[in-house]
């Protein structure tokens, strides 16, 4: 009897495994995703079938609005494609599925029959911009939540009893190398926004197939960087940086589903770790991302535009002495309490001096207009809130050197209200020379001879940006054309008139516009397909506004003409044409003439416009 009994479970573990090995067909309600690069569409349920696969799809837009699924869609799974092959009736394939008032509809796509030992599969659009999402589960066992295992144990498990929060007053250039785990080529370029006193810059880096990148960029004092997959801008939220420190930094790319979990009303665990570092700030950005701390960070005032600047400082103080009693009995080291301590004065100097734009964004929320803001809203700052301000916090602290949005505060003349300390003033002028000289390469030696007797990270700082513009400027002297220093107002035809004879597309940009870098992404192919005429240039005028190194990498993937305007010059350009924003369109015909095309942000426009110019 017991080798009966035996056998007999052997028999049932061997159905079980086979069952578990071919599962055969099924149906998956919410399989998890592992990325998207839209909000648009998400796959409801999955059915695998003998004769088909079946996708369920929830589309997600603006009332009125339309979405478009072509017929060149796909599932994607062991290296093989499986053919759209039809859709429910309320969708033509290729044709346009509009939204209704809710905004949210349904419908269903078909598609050859996945294999039933399918693990995960990819919805492909295969068109430029076209919906992507990757990593479909259509086992029903769910897929990962964190690739964090990846990460050295001793960096998992940094120890909290010591928190560095001190400013790092140096410049100087940094190894970074950056791990992506769980990357798939499919996930595109790294975008890191970099932040500092020295104001903004982005690096774009290109991860290997394995997700490893490694970058050497100048920082400017503590740094915060914000890392970012241009597959859909998920965000692995805030690093803070020390200058001179060499850091690995592992980046969990199981954020990339969170916006899926989002949008299907699932509650994103705010505790998990997407960002790892070993740096000098290591258990700061640690215990910052914890829910205890960020919690008393975060904390808002109320704000409505019937208040006066008055009434928000009187708030703001009173949220700093909630906070300041939120951090006694937080269990965290006494050297970071008095860190959050330094935060709650931050966010009281911040607070009052952006107090009039809240008040005008809570006047446009509510009305939903600006008219008659101004004469309902006030927004003044009288010099007895900058006293009782002064009264509480101390405006020169050089421990609020740490936080990158100092310079905005230090342009308050706080001298005028009761402040001795030079340090706000020295401040107000960095970041003015910053901006107008620096971060263009037109520093002069006088300029930098202000900060002699100065803070010496201020003067060091504004000489190393100077030289890193110019160096930028010289490597993309041979990618961009130069034009003589005339009139701006000349600027535009000096642009375009060595291609008189030929049809000119001018498109007006920015490295920092998010529609402009989606716009590129569509127009580039037009230039080898419908477009792709000797008789037609591609003019692209960006301004010194744009990062020099995001520029510097972007347009070489860009085919065209480069130009790259001062303030005044695209000034100018932006007056003549009436330019209501960016991307912005001018076509020029063969004698010269210039048309303002604002209409072209509709790509298909674009094409039949240009054809017509040519004379096709």
């Amino acid at each position: 009897m017991k080798k009966i009994l035996t056998s007999l479970a052997v028999v049932l573990c061997a159905i079980c495994f086979f069952a578990s090995s071919n599962p055969g067909p099924r149906s998956i309600e919410s399989p998890h995703i592992d990325a998207v690069n839209n909000s648009s569409i998400d796959i409801s349920r999955i059915e695998l079938t003998d004769t088909a696969t079946i996708v369920d799809i929830h589309a997600t837009f603006r009332p009125g609005w339309w979405i478009r699924i072509d017929s060149a869609t796909v599932l994607r799974a062991g290296g093989k494609d499986y053919a759209l092959t039809g859709a429910s009736d309320n969708i033509t394939i290729g044709g346009q599925f509009t939204l209704p008032e809710s905004g949210e509809d349904d419908f269903t796509l078909y598609f050859e029959p996945l294999p039933f030992d399918t693990k995960t599969v990819d919805f492909v659009e295969n068109v430029p911009e076209g919906f992507m999402l990757w990593g479909v589960d259509v086992t029903g066992k769910g897929g990962k939540d964190s690739y964090a295992d990846a990460v050295p144990r001793s960096v998992r498990d940094i120890s909290l009893d010591e928190v560095f929060t001190e400013p790092v007053l140096e410049v100087d250039s940094t190894e970074l190398r950056f791990h992506l785990l769980g990357y798939r080529p499919d996930y595109g370029k790294l975008t890191v926004r970099v932040t500092s006193l020295a104001g903004n810059s982005t690096l774009v880096l290109e991860p290997d197939a394995e997700g490893n990148v490694t970058a050497t960029p100048v920082l400017y004092g503590a740094t915060d960087i914000v890392p970012m997959l241009e597959v859909n801008g998920s965000r692995f939220g805030s690093i803070k940086l020390a200058p001179g420190t060499p850091t690995d930094i592992w980046l969990d790319c199981a954020v990339l589903s969170d916006d899926v979990t989002k949008r299907r009303g699932g509650k994103v665990d705010e505790a998990a770790v997407r960002a790892y570092d070993n740096g000098r700030y290591a258990a700061f950005n640690r215990i910052m991302k914890t829910p205890e701390v960020s919690s008393v960070v975060r904390s808002d005032i109320p704000v409505n535009f019937r208040m006066n600047v008055a009434d928000v400082t009187d708030a703001l103080l009173a949220r700093r002495a909630a906070m300041l009693d939120s951090i006694a009995v937080l269990d965290v080291p006494e050297g970071f309490k008095a860190f959050l301590a330094k935060v709650s004065d931050y966010k009281v100097l911040n607070g009052v001096i952006s107090a009039p734009n809240r008040l005008y964004y809570e006047y446009y929320t509510e009305k939903g207009t600006f008219e008659g803001a101004n004469d309902s809203l006030s927004v003044e700052i009288p010099d007895a809130v900058y006293k009782r301000v002064v009264s509480f916090i101390d405006p020169a602290d050089p421990a609020l050197l740490f936080f990158n949005n100092y310079p905005e505060i230090c342009e308050v003349d706080w001298t005028a209200h009761g402040v001795e300390s030079p340090l706000p003033a020295q401040m107000k002028r960095f970041a003015e020379l910053q901006e107008s000289s620096a971060r263009v390469g037109l520093l002069t030696p006088e300029q930098l001879a202000e900060f002699d007797g100065a803070e010496p990270f201020l003067a060091k700082a504004l000489k190393v940006r100077n030289d890193e513009a110019n160096e930028n400027y010289r490597r993309l002297a041979e990618r961009i054309k130069h034009l003589p220093e005339g009139a701006p107002e000349r600027y535009f035809d000096d642009c375009v008139s060595q291609f008189k004879g030929k049809i000119v597309v001018v498109d007006l940009w920015n490295t920092w516009c998010g529609p402009c870098r989606g716009a590129l992404k569509v127009n580039e192919p037009l230039k080898t397909g419908e477009l792709s005429d000797p008789d037609i240039e591609w003019v692209y005028i960006a301004d010194d506004s744009s990062d020099l190194g995001q520029y510097e990498s972007m347009i070489k993937n860009i085919k065209g003409h480069h130009f790259l305007a001062t303030k005044e010059q695209i000034a100018a350009v932006r007056e003549r044409f009436e330019v209501d924003g960016i991307p912005f369109y001018i076509l020029v015909d063969r004698d010269g003439r210039a048309v303002r095309h604002p209409d072209f942000r509709d790509h298909d426009l674009m094409v039949s416009e240009v054809k017509k110019a040519l004379g096709k």
